[in-house]
Parts: C-alpha cells; sequence; structure tokens
C-alpha cells in the first residue's frame, strides 16, 4: 500500500514539476518575444542650409543616442562624419552640419526600449545622410552631373595608397583599431571628397588625410568613366 501511494505521489509530482517548468519556459518565451529596440516615435525635421551644400559637407553622421526608458533622449554624441571636400576646409559648415542633426536627434522622441517586458534605457547608433534632393548620381533640372557607381571596399584599387600618420596624442593614449573612411572619387581617379563613418575619434582626422591622397584609376561603365563611391579601411596598431 505505501508503495502504491508512493509511486501516485511520485507520478503526481513529477506532472507538477512538468507543468510548472511548462509555464516557466512559455513565460520566458512570452517575454523574449515581447522585447523590443527603442525605434523613433515623432522625429524633429532637419533642415540643411544651402550654405552647407554649397561647401561641400555632407555624406553620413554616424550619432550615440541615449534614450531613456520613458523614450526621451539624454544625450547625443557625434561619433563619425560628415565629409568635405579634400580641397578646402570648410570647418563652419562642418560644425553647423553636425550641430543640426545633433539638435534635431535631441528632440526627436522614441519608443522605449522593451526587456523583459519592462522598459529601459537604451543606447543607439543612428546614422543621417545628408544630401541634396537626387543625390547620388541624379542631376538637379538644368544641372548635367556624371554617373556614379558605389564601388564598396576599394582599398584594393588604389594605385597610390599613402600610409596615414599616427597622431602623436592618439599613440599616446593608445588609441587604436580600424577607422572607416568613405571617399567619393572623381571622373580622374582623384578623391574629391572624404569622410569617417567609423572609427576611434583621435585617428579618424589622420585616416582622412590619407585617404584625401590616394589615387585611383578611371573607372567605365558602358565605356564612360564615373565617379565612383566607396570605403577605405585604415587599421591603427600601437
Amino acid at each position: 500500500m505505501t508503495q502504491i501511494r508512493f509511486n501516485i505521489l511520485s507520478r503526481f509530482l513529477t506532472r507538477f514539476v512538468s507543468v510548472t517548468a511548462m509555464v516557466a519556459i512559455a513565460a520566458a518565451i512570452a517575454a523574449s518575444q515581447s522585447d523590443t529596440e527603442a525605434k523613433i516615435s515623432s522625429a524633429a525635421p532637419v533642415v540643411i542650409p544651402d550654405s552647407i551644400f554649397a561647401a561641400g559637407v555632407g555624406g553620413k553622421l554616424v550619432y550615440s543616442v541615449s534614450v531613456s526608458e520613458g523614450g526621451k533622449v539624454t544625450n547625443v554624441r557625434l561619433l563619425a562624419g560628415p565629409a568635405w571636400p579634400c580641397s578646402g576646409e570648410p570647418k563652419d559648415e562642418v560644425r553647423e552640419a553636425a550641430k543640426i542633426v545633433r539638435e534635431a536627434l535631441a528632440a526627436t522622441t522614441f519608443s522605449p526600449r522593451i526587456k523583459n517586458g519592462r522598459p529601459t534605457d537604451a543606447e543607439l547608433q543612428l546614422t543621417y545622410l545628408i544630401k541634396r534632393s537626387g543625390e547620388p548620381g541624379a542631376a538637379a533640372p538644368g544641372e548635367a552631373r556624371p554617373k556614379r557607381i558605389n564601388g564598396g571596399i576599394i582599398q584594393g584599387k588604389a594605385k597610390s595608397l599613402p600610409k596615414p600618420s599616427y597622431p602623436p596624442e592618439a599613440r599616446a593614449n593608445r588609441a587604436s583599431g580600424e577607422v572607416g573612411i568613405e571617399v567619393q572619387i572623381d571622373l580622374d581617379g582623384r578623391v574629391r571628397s572624404a569622410g569617417a563613418v567609423s572609427g576611434h575619434p583621435d585617428l579618424q582626422r589622420a585616416a582622412r588625410d590619407a585617404a584625401c591622397l590616394a589615387r585611383f584609376s578611371q573607372t567605365f561603365l558602358n565605356r564612360e568613366p564615373v565617379e565612383v563611391t566607396g570605403v577605405m579601411q585604415y587599421n591603427f596598431v600601437p
């Protein structure tokens, strides 16, 4: 009789544990399925003045954006960009472009990040692209513009590739790693414009300066020369 009771109790406990485990697993799955990343719910407008375009400033700006559990932006930090012509130094326009986008991101609201069913703080990396209407490759009314193609990673296609200098302060701080520079190459194979899209901030300028000195062979499409957009990667080792 005791043995029978024990078997019945054992089967009951086994079923109870199994049901409990299944409930816990189901709850975990439901929680993971409800997890969502922070997303823009109301974007502030960004108005880029013509003076910035006239200075040749554009391309990508990469920001780190901190979002609270309530969906409010608490911090915006520029990580990389924008691009500007290799032939000039439009410092004011570069700063103004970065400021305009930063202020717009600071005024943007987000749906909060949900983790395990609860809102929580989030750290996002957002990329903003400054371009005129119709870019890249398209011409404005009454404007003839060369065609442009995206060449991807173009490091190996350069016929002249100067190495970047290692900034002394960056070396002293042991800043290292890969820096990505997006470039626009003209019809003659010269780098017309360049801007950092990734990498340590203390290394970006040195990498950009080196990219501006690179030279490429002409690129043809249907026997016609074309401009090329691509990325050059530089690795700094202390």
